[in-house]
């Protein structure tokens, strides 16, 4: 599966150079992803209560407002949620602002230096912000083997 429009629907808000880099590393999706079952999420397991985050995309054109909100009513968990005027890839329109909120409201502790060790957060989303947007210009982070 792909998306024809990516730019659109994932980088809405995202400066054009920025969005068209990102949109040129999109792959397919196998359309089995979309048929197979998954087991339980992570965030699902009691150990997790009372650290649970979500950013709110107002701006998102791949899952509007309302369909972010009923995901996470069906959950049946409590989320931390914050909101913010950005489209799908807030990490690359707002990186800063979304990680000093991460920082700051969701309680995550920022580690400049934790950024260089890329395998060490490839499954956490306040990791893929840092990994791909945050002070790039201070910190090499190395994408090649994305």
């Amino acid at each position: 599966m792909s998306v024809k429009n990516a730019k659109e629907i994932f980088y809405n808000d995202v400066p054009d150079a920025v969005a068209i880099q990102a949109a040129n590393r999109l792959k397919d999706e196998a359309r089995s992803t979309a048929f197979t079952p998954c087991g339980a999420p992570a965030w699902a397991d009691p150990y997790y209560s009372g650290r649970r985050a979500y950013a709110r995309s107002t701006l998102d054109n791949a899952i509007p407002v309302a369909a972010q909100d009923a995901m996470l009513q069906a959950s049946g968990v409590r989320w931390d949620i914050q909101t913010f005027a950005t489209g799908h890839a807030s990490f690359l329109s707002q990186p800063r602002q979304l990680v000093f909120t991460a920082s700051k409201d969701f309680g995550y502790p920022l580690d400049p230096l934790a950024t260089k060790r890329t395998d060490h957060y490839r499954s956490l989303s306040l990791g893929t912000m840092l990994k791909y947007a945050v002070v790039p210009e201070v910190i090499e982070i190395d994408t090649s083997d994305d």
